[in-house]
């Protein structure tokens, strides 16, 4: 399968072996099943990487990152298995390419509530991008990924765009531009911030040329009401101009500004931290039939492994004391 040197997808491809490459070569992971995900992409993508496969096992808590795993495995050990006929074959080709130059950088960055936004974004330009492709498969995963991104877009409605202020791969210009897009607006009352969803209306024209600054209008002041900056804070970010955003910038509003950023920073919103509680009451719900009896159970084991080392595997979690 031919990808076009000019497409988003190979400027994406390029972008995730370097990122994959770097998180290797910094040891940024320390869960073994997170740099694992890392070697797989980085070593499909071209670059050098001392790793062996591992033969997969039962699917890991977290869905998403062990099917990513396990395709990617998949693929690249086709000379030496015969599981795959020739249709499942496309499909699992596919899907490795989409692991690998997008879904497996975002679901690494999910965890970070600034990139939100943008993967969002991107995953919509992917998918228009994809959509013209002469392949009948890479069309459906287009359409897909398309459908996908409408149903599930929190992070570029109005009320959490924003967050992307505090991304800091984005430019000082486009942080200014969106500031400046937000003041055009005037704050609403709280009843109506109150009645803010993060949705997208219906009626929102999506398309290839859509920017993250197009989402932005006055609901968007919902994120700096819950984290107590007024309007009057954003004017002073946006007067002392783009070095308010400069990471070395000293001046009352810059220190505002990355306080700010280091609020968003701390707000949860990982998929993986969700699957993960789902696990544990799939491993315990049967261990009663009475509600308040298993609501008794999942607290003494969340707080048992909270007590547990950060990287504990669950044989030092089956330890008695």
């Amino acid at each position: 399968m031919c990808v076009v040197t000019s497409s988003l997808l190979h400027s994406l491809a390029v972008e995730a072996k370097e990122f994959f490459s770097t998180a290797l070569i910094r040891d940024t992971f320390h869960r073994r099943d997170y740099t694992y995900l890392c070697q797989l992409v980085a070593f499909f993508l071209g670059a050098e990487v001392d790793f062996r496969f591992r033969q997969p096992g039962a699917f890991h808590e977290a869905r998403f990152l062990a099917d990513c795993n396990y395709i990617l495995v998949l693929y690249m050990t086709q000379n030496y298995h015969q599981i795959l006929d020739e249709e499942n074959l496309m499909n699992i080709q596919v899907a490795t390419i989409y692991i690998a130059c997008f879904h497996a950088k975002m679901f690494i960055q999910s965890m970070i509530p600034s990139k939100a936004p943008t993967s969002d974004l991107l995953a919509l330009k992917l998918s228009f991008d994809l959509i013209d492709n002469e392949l009948p498969l890479i069309k459906d995963v287009a359409r897909k990924l398309h459908d996908s991104v409408r149903r599930q877009s929190w992070y570029l409605a109005p009320p959490l765009v924003c967050l992307a202020l505090a991304d800091e791969d984005t430019s000082s210009s486009f942080k200014y531009d969106m500031l400046s897009k937000l003041l055009e607006y005037n704050v609403p009352s709280d009843e109506e911030l109150r009645q803010a969803e993060p949705r997208l209306p219906q009626s929102f024209l999506l398309t290839s040329k859509t920017e993250l600054i197009d989402f932005v209008d006055g609901q968007s002041y919902l994120l700096f009401k819950a984290l107590k900056i007024t309007k009057e804070s954003l004017n002073g970010w946006k007067q002392w101009g783009k070095d308010t955003f400069e990471v070395g910038s000293q001046s009352p509003e810059a220190m505002e500004f990355r306080q700010f950023c280091e609020k968003v920073g701390n707000l949860q919103v990982v998929n993986d931290m969700s699957e993960r509680h789902i696990r544990l009451v799939q491993d315990y719900i049967h261990r009663s039939r009475k509600e308040e009896h298993r609501q008794a159970i999942f607290k003494v084991v969340k707080d048992h492994r909270s007590k547990a080392p950060v990287h504990a595997t669950k044989a030092i979690l089956a330890k008695k004391d």
